[in-house]
C-alpha cells in the first residue's frame, strides 16, 4: 500500500517535555526538547486512527467488558515514519533533517570551513593502538577510527543551526561529500540551514471570586515556534493507515495541532532514491546510513545487525559517526506508569556499511533500505525510530592525514 504523508501543523507553540519534574511549584518550568521524538508523534497518529475506526479510549484493561486487547493490538502495529520537518511554500515541502555527523562545521577567525569525516584504514591506523578493542565488551565489532583528511582548525561556531535544507544540503552531502569553505550567516540567510524558535510563556493562577492573582501559582512554559515572520513549518509523517484531518491536542499541555494532508509536493527523491547515488553504491559496493530520526539499537550506539529484506547480501558495519545520545522516555497510558528509558543514536548518525552481494541484490536492497524504519526492536520500527536515507562512499579508507 502506498504510504500517505500528513502534516501536523501546530496552531501555537508546541511544548514536548524534556522528563524534568514539573510540579505545582512556585517558580516551576517545563523546557521543550529541540524537536519531538518519534514516539510523540506516533502516539498522536494512532490516536487520531483510533478514534476514526471508533476505538473505546476510555476502556480499562481490568474490565474485560469494555477493553479491546485486538483494538490495542491493531494501534501498536501501525506503522509510522518521522516526523520530518517540513517547510511549507506556494508549489513545495521542503524538508529539513538535522545535520549529518560526518559533517563538522568549524569556524577560526571569519573563515568558517566543512570538514568530512571518514573511516581511517585500519592497516594504516590499527585499532590496536586505541582502547576500543581493551575486552570491556568482547562482543562489540572492531570498528575503524574516524578522522578528517586535513586538520580542522578553529572550533564549532555559536549557535549553529541543526538542520539543513534537503535540496540545497543534504542530499549534495550524501551524493558528493567533500571539505569546502562554507558561508554560514549567507547559509542561514537563504533559507538552507535553521533551528526553530522557542516561545517562554509565564503563567499565573486566577482565584475566581476575586480575579487577583494567587500567590505562588506561577509557572514557565517553554515550546517549539513553528510560525515566524517569514515561513511556516509542519511535522511531516507517513503511515499506510487512514485517519480523518482534524484538528487535536499534541505533546505537553495538549496544545492544539492541525493533522491535513498536504495540497503540494514534497521534494523529489526524499522518499526515493536518488539514481546518481544508487549507481554509486552499485559500483563501490559501500555506501553511508544517514538518520533522519534518532534509532533505537540493542547495543545503544550501533545496531548488531542491519535488515536485508530476505535478499541474498551482506550488510557489515565498518565505521560509526554519533553525535551525543538522547534519551527518551514518556508515560504508558496503558500500564498507568513511566515507560523506561531508552537511549537513542540521535538523527545525525553515519554508519559506514560495506557490502557484500550482486548488483541486482545490492539495488533492491537500497531501494528498500531507503526511507525505512532501522531500530533493532520491531515496536520501534513501528513507532517510526531510526529512518534511514543513503549516502555515497566512493573513496573508501582514509591512508594518511594531512
Amino acid at each position: 500500500m502506498p504510504r500517505d504523508l500528513w502534516l501536523i501543523q501546530p496552531i501555537n507553540s508546541l511544548v514536548v517535555a524534556d522528563g524534568r519534574p514539573f510540579e505545582n511549584q512556585p517558580g516551576s518550568r517545563a523546557k521543550s526538547l529541540n524537536f519531538p521524538p518519534p514516539s510523540v508523534t506516533a502516539g498522536g497518529f494512532r490516536a487520531r486512527a483510533g478514534v476514526k475506526a471508533g476505538y473505546n479510549f476510555a476502556a480499562k484493561e481490568t474490565d474485560p467488558d469494555s477493553f479491546n486487547k485486538s483494538q490495542y493490538a491493531n494501534l501498536m502495529a501501525m506503522q509510522v515514519y518521522g516526523p520530518i520537518l517540513l517547510k511549507e511554500s506556494a508549489d513545495l515541502l521542503i524538508p529539513f533533517v538535522a545535520l549529518p555527523a560526518d559533517a563538522v562545521i568549524r569556524q577560526d577567525g571569519a573563515d568558517v570551513t566543512c570538514y568530512r569525516l571518514q573511516p581511517l584504514d585500519p592497516k594504516k591506523f590499527p585499532a590496536e593502538q586505541t582502547d576500543l578493542a581493551a575486552g570491556k565488551h568482547p562482543d562489540q565489532p572492531s570498528f575503524a577510527l574516524v578522522g578528517s583528511q586535513q586538520f580542522t582548525k578553529g572550533k564549532a561556531p555559536a549557535n549553529l543551526p541543526r538542520f539543513w535544507n534537503w535540496d540545497g544540503l543534504f542530499l549534495p552531502w550524501l551524493i558528493n561529500p567533500h571539505i569546502h569553505r562554507f558561508n554560514l550567516e549567507q547559509q542561514v540567510a537563504d533559507g538552507q540551514m535553521l533551528d526553530l524558535e522557542r516561545d517562554t510563556r509565564t503563567h499565573v493562577g486566577i482565584t475566581a471570586s476575586t480575579q487577583i492573582a494567587e500567590d505562588g501559582r506561577l509557572f514557565q512554559t517553554q515550546g517549539l515556534n513553528f510560525h515566524t515572520l517569514n515561513a511556516s513549518y509542519s511535522l511531516g509523517m507517513w503511515s499506510e493507515t487512514p485517519i480523518d484531518a482534524a484538528p487535536a491536542s499534541l505533546g505537553a499541555e495538549r496544545r492544539l495541532v492541525n493533522w491535513q494532508q498536504p495540497t503540494t509536493p514534497i521534494s523529489p527523491y526524499f522518499t526515493s532514491i536518488h539514481p546518481a547515488i544508487l549507481d554509486a553504491i552499485k559500483q563501490a559496493k559501500r555506501c553511508r546510513i544517514v538518520l533522519l530520526t534518532p534509532a533505537i539499537w540493542h547495543q545503544g550506539f550501533y545496531p548488531c545487525s542491519l535488515d536485508t529484506f530476505g535478499l541474498p547480501i551482506e550488510v557489515a558495519v565498518k565505521a560509526i559517526v554519533n553525535p551525543r545520545p538522547e534519551y527518551v522516555s514518556g508515560w504508558d497510558l496503558r500500564e498507568k506508569k513511566p515507560k523506561p528509558t531508552r537511549r537513542l543514536a540521535p538523527a545525525g548518525t553515519v554508519l559506514f556499511v560495506e557490502l557484500a552481494g550482486s548488483e541486482d541484490a545490492i539495488e533492491q536492497w537500497a531501494n528498500q533500505f531507503w526511507f525505512s524504519n532501522s531500530s533493532s526492536d520491531d515496536q520501534a520500527n513501528n513507532d517510526g525510530f531510526g529512518l534511514a536515507v543513503l549516502g555515497t562512499w566512493n573513496d573508501g579508507y582514509l591512508q594518511e592525514l594531512a
